[in-house]
């Protein structure tokens, strides 16, 4: 089970700082990965009345693209049969739109295997690039900054992409005749994982600084601060890289005609597409199926107070339909990690689903939202779950079936995190719901309005603080993380904030 900081480091607010190329950093975070589609001005039912607050709106773009299928699903043993070679020169991804296949299904009508990215894929992405207008990963412009967002530093991901490239041109090599093959492929994947984990302790530690509203420690200083670790690491990295990239010219491992970045990159978007093909396959195979089981389910787990009858008739009319989001459907990781680009051999699957009723059943329990989506995890009787266990052993079966993994030992080391689906809150849910979504909204953007005030207003800050000392609402320096705030508790702290 992930954090909350750990599962929402890609579905953000667009709030962000773009600089031009030429800067020592850029801090970009991806267009937000998770919502309903519905627009919003940030803390508005709570500051309407109050002078001189400040609204940001929302922009989510959820969506999904048609995905051609070259496999056909066995449902009992969760195994993918190979409908014919691979062409050598054609990647994944165009094999499987020319040869679209139709899955067995336990619906009405066969089943066309699709992406169930949360985003059309780009499979052409060049992610050692800044910027879409390069063809690389996404970026948000200066006005919509998250306030503690981490800076993206350029040499940390070009020293990443560099080692990785090394990694995957020695896996692929056939290195029989070296007696005792240095460097070990599997010391060094063991070094990246560190590595990433490493990047993500100091940009938790950037948020954690910038969070604590009592330091008069300028912004500036954090960011140089953080670039300053993340650099520390890019040299440790490319020390890896240049030992890895010897062994490959010693041996005459890569091909005169190629360059090491072409050839690891084309060796890594083999991988992520083979990836994805891998789960859209195993999505593709058991959601119809599933969709079936958990409308059946909420039919039956109606809210207290809501006729029994008028709930089970709403339930067939409604859209419900899952999706994943992540490193694996965009090709690169979130902002804590740098935007590094996927890994096919250390990756988890995030989905989300939007089923209303499910929403709606989980908050009449007492579940509070967090950054638009709600967990299933102590209900049962929502069957999430199970569902998300067949779905995580299907995803296991066909990436050894994909040759990502040789076997379950490996396949499990790969797969970080088991499957899991979180629900997604719509703003389209009303009544005691609908109050719920608002308010986590309310709550996100409350906290982001204070921490901005510590990079355009320290002086305000600490008259907010003054303001607040005698609540609850402070601890350590900074808002009450551990818990979620209530609605006066919300318009306690935007009035703070237009009064100071």
């Amino acid at each position: 089970m992930k954090t909350r900081v750990e599962r929402g480091e890609d579905w953000v607010p667009p709030r962000n700082t773009f600089k031009s190329e030429e800067s020592r950093y850029i801090s970009p975070v991806p267009m937000e990965e998770g919502g309903n589609g519905q627009s919003r001005l940030s803390v508005q039912r709570v500051l309407s009345s109050i002078p001189g607050s400040n609204t940001i709106q929302r922009r989510i773009n959820p969506g999904n693209l048609p995905f051609g299928a070259i496999k056909t699903w066995d449902a009992k043993s969760f195994n993918l049969k190979p409908e014919g070679a691979m062409g050598q020169s054609e990647t994944v991804q165009q094999q499987a739109m020319a040869k679209t296949k139709e899955l067995p299904s336990s619906g009405t009508g066969p089943i066309q295997l699709r992406d169930f990215g949360k985003f059309p894929s780009k499979d052409t992405i060049d992610v050692d690039k800044v910027g879409e207008e390069e063809g690389g990963i996404r970026l948000v412009p200066e006005e919509s900054a998250r306030p503690d967002d981490v800076p993206l530093v350029l040499p940390y991901r070009e020293a990443m992409h560099r080692l990785h490239n090394a990694v995957l041109i020695l896996e692929k090599a056939d290195r029989s005749g070296e007696p005792d093959p240095a460097p070990s492929t599997s010391v060094l994947r063991v070094f990246i994982v560190k590595i990433q984990s490493d990047a993500k302790g100091l940009a938790k530690n950037f948020k954690k600084k910038m969070r604590d509203l009592t330091k008069d420690t300028s912004v500036d200083t954090l960011k140089d601060e953080y670039i300053e670790g993340m650099e520390a690491l890019a040299a440790s990295v490319n020390e890896q890289a240049e030992i890895g990239e010897a062994a490959i010219g010693t041996h005459g491992y890569l091909a005169a005609d190629t360059t090491l970045k072409e050839e690891g990159t084309t060796l890594w978007r083999d991988r992520w597409l083979k990836a994805k093909l891998a789960v859209n396959n195993a999505m593709t195979g058991l959601w119809r199926k599933w969709k079936g089981f958990l409308k059946k389910s909420a039919a039956d787990n109606n809210p207290e107070g809501v006729d029994p009858l008028g709930w089970k008739a709403r339930i067939p009319g409604e859209d419900w339909d899952l999706f994943y989001g992540g490193s694996l459907a965009k090709g690169y990781k979130g902002p804590p990690k740098q935007h590094v680009r996927f890994l096919a051999s250390k990756f988890d699957v995030d989905a989300n689903m939007d089923a209303p009723a499910i929403a709606e059943y989980l908050i009449s329990k007492g579940e509070k939202v967090d950054r638009g989506q709600l967990d299933p995890e102590k209900y049962p009787e929502t069957r999430v779950k199970k569902m998300d266990g067949e779905m995580d052993k299907a995803v296991k079966v066909n990436l050894v079936s994909e040759g990502l993994a040789k076997d379950a030992t490996e396949v499990n080391d790969m797969i970080s995190e088991p499957f899991e689906t979180r629900v997604n809150a719509s703003e389209a849910l009303t009544g005691d719901a609908g109050v719920e979504v608002k308010r986590s909204m309310d709550e996100q953007d409350v906290r982001d309005l204070v921490t901005n005030m510590r990079h355009t207003d320290p002086h305000k800050l600490a008259v907010i603080l003054d303001k607040l000392k005698d609540t609850d609402l402070v601890a350590d320096g900074h808002l009450q993380d551990t818990r979620t705030f209530e609605d006066h508790e919300i318009a306690l702290i935007a009035r703070a904030v237009a009064e100071a």
